[in-house]
């Protein structure tokens, strides 16, 4: 089952340019960002990225209204305004993790998060991976990212990006925390 639902899954199958997909009309159709017309039409799931885009969208329009300092919160952050210790900045702070959203089978941990490389739950110790990008989106994406990848490969994914960040793993019952060296929270 797993198996087949990857053939019908995956950013490959779509067109990499959505202007491509969009007919005489101004529409588009789902079948019409396929690779392949003969497929299943696409369905596309935002759910990686949806808190904190509407984060960003909220911001975006108290912008409009002429507000600078803000805390918009609806299950991610982005934050905005002068902080008398690191100035006036505006960013995105989101914390995606499998440490609430699993179930116990067999003494086997299933996670909620699939990585779509495999089409299987994630099956490594992070818990958690909390990321401060310049918008909640980014951060989301990010943190959903490391939260695929596992630890190493997310310490090496903050690094690559230049973002900073939150990880923390369960080794062996205890917290094992990494944080990278602008994340401060002390």
């Amino acid at each position: 089952q797993i198996q087949d639902a990857m053939t019908r899954c995956g950013m490959d199958r779509l067109k990499p340019r959505m202007e491509d997909a969009i007919g005489t009309d101004g529409l588009i159709c789902a079948q019409d960002l396929l690779i392949d017309a003969e497929g299943d039409a696409p369905v596309l799931n935002f759910n990686a990225i949806a808190q904190g885009y509407s984060c960003d969208v909220v911001a975006g329009y108290l912008h409009s209204l002429g507000v600078h300092d803000m805390l918009v919160d609806i299950g991610e952050i982005y934050c905005e305004g002068l902080n008398p210790s690191c100035g006036d900045a505006g960013q995105g702070i989101v914390t995606s993790g499998n440490y609430r959203k699993f179930y116990i089978r067999d003494g086997h941990k299933y996670s909620h998060t699939i990585d779509p490389r495999s089409g299987q739950p994630v099956c490594h110790n992070l818990l958690c991976a909390t990321v401060i990008a310049s918008d909640a989106m980014t951060a989301d994406a990010v943190a959903t990212w490391c939260m695929v990848v596992g630890p190493d490969e997310a310490k090496s994914v903050l690094e690559r990006l230049g973002l900073e960040g939150c990880l923390i793993s369960d080794v062996d019952g205890q917290f094992d925390i990494y944080r990278t060296e602008g994340f401060d929270f002390e």
